[in-house]
């Protein structure tokens, strides 16, 4: 799964390590200490691969799903009542095309996920 490219890591790590660090608070809290270390060593080092992996594990974890596929359909469902537009998330198979869905609603699954 690709959360991140490498064409848009370097600016989203120097310009977000703010909002990069709650995500690390949240690997902390869900996969450890060391898995949280190394997230914010990959921001820090640009490498987006191993950032991709550990944010792969906090998704399959809080979705209790196996897959990244799976972990992102039922983490659109989630939040279906709040934000129906992301039914389209169950329209691609595609991880890259799902990422882009759920990319276009950050904003609004940010306010609903502050609520909940």
């Amino acid at each position: 799964m690709a959360i991140f490219s490498h064409s848009s890591f370097t600016m989203i790590a120097a310009d977000c390590m703010e909002e990069l660090e709650k995500v690390a608070k949240r690997i902390e809290d869900y996969l450890g200490e060391s898995s949280k270390n190394s997230f914010i060593d990959a921001c820090r080092n640009d490498d987006c691969s191993e950032a991709n992996s550990k944010i792969e594990r906090l998704l399959c974890k809080l979705t209790g799903m196996t897959n990244s596929n799976e972990s992102l359909n039922s983490f659109a469902e989630r939040f279906l009542d709040e934000i129906p537009e992301l039914e389209r998330v169950f329209d691609t198979s595609f991880e890259e095309e799902k990422i882009l869905i759920l990319r276009e609603y950050s904003d609004k699954l940010l306010e609903v996920i502050g609520e909940v």
